[in-house]
């Protein structure tokens, strides 16, 4: 009885020692398959890798010609902002130089503007110039022909006048008093200066209070009414220029008295020269 029991545990060890024969074997083989397999991984990966690394280069490549060609750009960016400051900057000179010769061209066209009036002016100024020195010419050229027309008068004349005519001897004592005073003949119109005929004869009327004294003498005398015959006192106007005052002497003659080329002079009625009209005064009006 022991002895068949003795053989199975034999049998049994002996079982044992061939399953872990075989287990053995099965784990070599396990292993084996496990090292060919992570070999085989091993290699896959190496190669998927350098697979990899390949493309990883190529990116890498591609990002450094991305990164020049940027570094280009924003160097050729930089070039055009340059160039647009710069010409941002010659732009705002220009403009301020278009701006500053606008101004000066309209500083020249004012002046242009002041000029050819002035010169209009002066051009006005030659023609009225010319007209009184024609004016001058004919009253110079009458003046030599009616120097032996002269009327002497004094200031008896004056007196006698205040008989008539208050006014009437004021006007008289008033021409006497600027003739002592040898007043010239002028253009200016001015008492320092001198007088035309018609500047004198309204400077005359203008002391007497019958024309305002804020104008000019010469302008003054045209705002008195016509008048077809003269009164006494009335201004006679003759084609020379003359404007004369129509006065009488202690006498009774008629005659005229004012400014000439040759100063203030009285002169007979007829003297040589044509009348183109009379000049209301009113500084004797109640006379018949």
């Amino acid at each position: 009885m022991q002895t068949g029991v003795e053989l199975s545990l034999q049998d049994i060890e002996q079982q044992v020692a061939r399953a872990e024969r075989r287990n053995r074997l099965i784990t070599v083989a396990i292993a084996a398959a496990v090292v060919g397999g992570a070999a085989l991984f091993l290699q896959f990966t190496y190669h998927k890798l350098e697979s990899l690394n390949g493309q990883l280069q190529n990116v890498t490549g591609q990002l450094e010609k991305a990164n020049t060609d940027l570094n280009a750009s924003q160097q050729r960016l930089e070039s055009v902002n340059t160039a647009r400051s710069d010409a941002e900057d010659q732009l705002k000179k220009l403009q301020a130089e278009a701006a500053n010769q606008a101004g000066q061209i309209a500083q020249l066209s004012a002046q242009l503007a002041g000029q050819r009036q002035q010169a209009e002016s002066l051009k006005q100024d030659l023609q009225n110039a010319n007209s009184k020195l024609d004016e001058l010419k004919g009253q110079i050229k009458s003046a030599t022909d009616f120097t032996r027309y002269g009327h002497q008068i004094d200031f008896a004349d004056a007196k006698n006048l205040y008989n008539t005519s208050s006014p009437l001897g004021e006007l008289l004592s008033k021409i006497l008093e600027l003739q002592r005073r040898n007043l010239v003949f002028d253009f200016a119109n001015r008492i320092e200066a001198g007088f035309t005929s018609p500047g004198f004869a309204g400077y005359v009327l203008q002391q007497l209070g019958k024309l305002p004294a804020g104008m000019a003498p010469d302008r003054a005398l045209q705002r008195l009414p016509a008048a077809n015959e003269p009164q006494l006192g009335d201004i006679i106007q003759y084609e020379t220029g003359f404007a004369l005052f129509y006065l009488k002497d202690r006498r009774g003659a008629p005659f005229v008295i004012g400014m000439t080329p040759l100063g203030i002079a009285s002169l007979n009625l007829d003297f040589k020269a044509r009348r183109t009209g009379v000049l209301r005064t009113n500084i004797y009006p109640d006379q018949h």
